[in-house]
C-alpha cells in the first residue's frame, strides 16, 4: 500500500479549505400506475426513515429486489412507511375507506413511537394489522391522531371533527411526549376524544386550531385563532421549553390571543403569514404577520437549540413586514418567491431571505441541525438565484418545477444549494435531518426525474402520474473530511466540525485498530488501541483547530482523516 509521509501530509493540507459539497446516498420511488405523495418525513434514533401521505390503486411500497403490495380500498389512501437508514424496506401500513383519506404529517418519540395526523371521509378501520378499530367521520372530513409501535401496531387512534370540513395538518411531540397538532375546522367540532366535551365554533370559514394530548392520548387543551374569513394552520413545532410555534395563513381580521385578552392582526392581502408562540398551556405568548396584497402562506416552522425561530414559506407580488423599528419591503420576482424568516425567541426580528425566479417557487419544509446551520426543500421553476446575500447560485429548472435543497448557516448566508431534476412536475414536500447530519427529502416527481446532486446520475422514472420518492443525503465530503482510505469498506465519521467527541463507524468489525491523533504541527495528542471494534469513540481535549486522525488494522487497512475542533 502507497503511503504520504504523514507530517507532509499535515503541512500540506492544513492549508487546504473546500466547501462542503452534499452528495447522494441512495434514493428510492415507491408508486403505482395513478397518483401517490408524501407530505412528511421523520427518523427515529436508530437511523429508521418514516414516511405517511396517500396512494390510489395498487403500489409496491418495497422498494428493493422484494414486493409488498398495497391497494387503496378506492380513492385515496392513507398510508406509512418504514425503511431502515440504508433504504432497505421494513414495512409499510395503509388506512382508508371508501372515501379520500390522508395522511399529512409524521413523527416519533424517543422510544420510537409513531404519531400521524391526517383527515378522513366515511368509515375507515385504523388498525393495520388483524384488528378493527373502525371510526366513522362525523361530517365530510374529520381529523384523527394515530400511535404505532416501532413494529406498526396500532395503539391507540382519535378523532375530531363535525358537519363540516376539518383538517389536521401538522403534528409535533415534546420531550414529555405529550403531542402537539394544528390544522382547520369548520362550524362546530369536538376537541376532546375522551367520554368529556370540548366544542370550538369557528368564526368564518374556516379556524385554526392548536390541540395539546398526552401520549396516551388524553386530552389537555385546544385552541383556537380565527375571523370572518380563511384561516389555516399548516405547521406545529415546539422547543426544549415545550413552547408551542404555528405558522400558516390567515386572512381579514384575526384575534391570535386564545385566551381572555386581544391581540387582532389584520391580514394586507389575500392571505398574510403568521407565526405565534404559545406556552405549554396553550397561553398566548406572541404573534406576528406579515404579507402583501395577494397570497402569502407559511408551510413550515422549526426552533433551534437556542430558542430561535425559522420559518419557510411563499409570497407573491410585494410584503411588508413591520415589528418595532424593522419596516422591509420584499418584492418577489416571479409569481411566488420562497421566503426563509428568523425570530429571536421573544418573537424578535433577526433576518428574511428570499429566494425566487421569473415564475413560482415555494418553500415547502424547514428543519436544523445542532450548530444552527438551516434546510429547506421545495420547489422552484425557471432560473432562479438560491444565494440570499451577494453572490449568485443560479439553478434552471429541467422540468415545469424541479425539487431543491438548501443550507443557509444561522446568519442566512450561503452555504451550499442542490437541485433534483426531472422533465415534469417534482416537489419536495419534507426533509429532516439526523444527528449524523444525514438529510432525508421525500415529496413526489413525474415522468424521468435524476436525484444525483452531483456529477452521478441516478434517475428514477415514475410508474403513474406522480411517484413518491424518499431520498438520502451525505454531506460528509471534503478536505474536512476523509483524506486517505485503504479500507475498501464503507466507513463514516461524525460530528464535523466537532465541539469535542468523534465517533467513527466502521464497515465491519477488526480484530484490532489503532489510532493517533496529531495537530497541524505533527504533534501526537491522543493515541489508543480497540480490541474487535465496529465503531471507534474518542475525545479531542486540545484546543480549536485542525486536527488529523490516522486509524490502521493488523490486517493493513489504514485511513486519515481531517476533522476541525470548534
Amino acid at each position: 500500500m502507497k503511503k504520504l509521509y504523514l507530517p507532509l501530509l499535515l503541512l500540506i493540507l492544513s492549508q487546504i479549505t473546500v466547501a462542503q459539497t452534499p452528495t447522494l446516498k441512495w434514493a428510492i420511488q415507491t408508486g403505482g400506475p395513478d397518483a401517490d405523495e408524501a407530505y412528511s418525513i421523520t427518523t427515529d434514533a436508530n437511523g429508521n426513515v418514516y414516511t405517511t401521505g396517500y396512494f390510489r390503486g395498487t403500489v409496491d411500497f418495497d422498494p428493493g429486489a422484494g414486493t409488498f403490495y398495497l391497494k387503496s380500498s378506492l380513492l385515496m389512501d392513507i398510508y406509512i412507511q418504514k425503511l431502515d437508514s440504508s433504504g432497505n424496506f421494513l414495512w409499510a401500513k395503509q388506512m382508508g375507506g371508501k372515501a379520500n383519506d390522508f395522511g399529512s404529517s409524521i413523527s416519533t418519540d424517543d422510544k420510537g413511537n409513531i404519531y400521524t395526523i391526517g383527515w378522513f371521509g366515511g368509515t375507515i378501520d385504523f388498525d393495520p394489522g388483524a384488528g378493527i378499530t373502525n371510526l366513522v367521520s362525523s361530517g365530510h372530513s374529520d381529523i384523527f391522531i394515530q400511535k404505532l409501535d416501532s413494529a406498526g401496531n396500532l395503539l391507540w387512534v382519535k378523532q375530531m371533527g363535525g358537519n363540516g370540513i376539518d383538517y389536521g395538518l401538522s403534528i409535533s411531540i415534546d420531550a414529555k411526549g405529550n403531542i402537539y397538532t394544528t390544522g382547520d375546522f369548520t362550524d362546530t367540532v369536538d376537541f376532546n376524544p375522551g367520554v368529556g366535551y370540548d366544542y370550538l365554533i369557528s368564526s368564518g370559514e374556516d379556524d385554526i386550531f392548536i390541540q395539546k394530548l398526552d401520549s396516551s392520548g388524553k386530552f389537555l387543551w385546544v385552541k383556537q385563532m380565527g375571523g370572518a374569513s380563511y384561516d389555516r394552520g399548516y405547521s406545529i413545532t415546539t422547543d426544549v421549553g415545550s413552547n408551542v410555534y404555528t405558522t400558516g395563513y390567515f386572512s381579514g381580521t384575526t384575534d391570535f390571543d386564545p385566551g381572555v385578552g386581544t391581540v387582532n392582526l389584520t391580514a394586507a392581502g389575500q392571505y398574510d403569514v403568521f407565526i405565534q408562540k404559545l406556552d405549554s398551556a396553550g397561553n398566548f405568548l406572541w404573534a406576528r404577520k406579515f404579507g402583501g396584497n395577494a397570497a402569502d402562506i407559511g408551510l413550515s416552522v422549526i426552533t433551534d437549540i437556542h430558542g430561535n425561530v425559522y420559518m419557510t414559506g411563499s409570497f407573491n407580488d410585494t410584503i411588508n413586514l413591520v415589528h418595532g423599528s424593522v419596516n422591509i419591503n420584499l418584492a418577489s420576482a416571479g409569481g411566488k418567491d420562497i421566503f426563509i424568516q428568523k425570530l429571536d425567541p421573544a418573537g424578535n426580528f433577526l433576518w428574511i431571505k428570499h429566494m425566487g425566479g421569473s415564475s413560482h417557487d415555494g418553500g415547502c419544509s424547514i428543519t436544523t441541525d445542532n450548530k444552527g446551520n438551516i434546510y429547506t426543500t421545495g420547489y422552484f421553476s425557471g432560473t432562479t438565484d438560491f444565494d440570499p446575500g451577494a453572490g449568485t447560485v443560479n439553478l434552471t429548472a429541467v422540468g415545469t418545477y424541479d425539487i431543491y435543497v438548501q443550507k443557509l448557516d444561522s446568519t442566512g448566508s450561503y452555504i451550499w444549494a442542490i437541485q433534483m431534476a426531472g422533465s415534469q412536475w417534482d416537489r419536495g414536500r419534507s426533509l429532516t435531518i439526523d444527528i449524523k447530519g444525514n438529510i432525508y427529502t421525500t415529496g413526489y416527481f413525474s415522468g424521468t426525474a435524476d436525484f444525483d446532486p452531483g456529477v452521478g446520475i441516478s434517475n428514477l422514472t415514475s410508474e403513474g402520474n406522480r411517484d413518491i420518492f424518499i431520498q438520502k443525503i451525505s454531506q460528509y465530503i471534503s478536505t474536512i473530511g476523509i483524506i486517505e482510505n485503504y479500507f475498501g469498506d464503507e466507513f463514516n465519521f461524525y460530528p464535523n466540525p466537532t465541539s469535542c467527541i468523534v465517533t467513527i463507524e466502521l464497515g465491519k468489525t477488526y480484530q484490532e485498530i489503532g489510532m493517533t491523533v496529531r495537530n497541524t504541527l505533527g504533534q501526537v495528542v491522543l493515541t489508543k488501541t480497540y480490541k474487535s471494534p465496529n465503531q471507534l469513540n474518542f475525545e479531542i481535549k486540545g484546543s480549536s483547530g485542525v486536527y488529523f486522525v490516522e486509524i490502521w488494522t493488523t490486517e493493513g487497512n489504514s485511513a486519515i482523516m481531517k476533522i476541525v475542533k470548534e
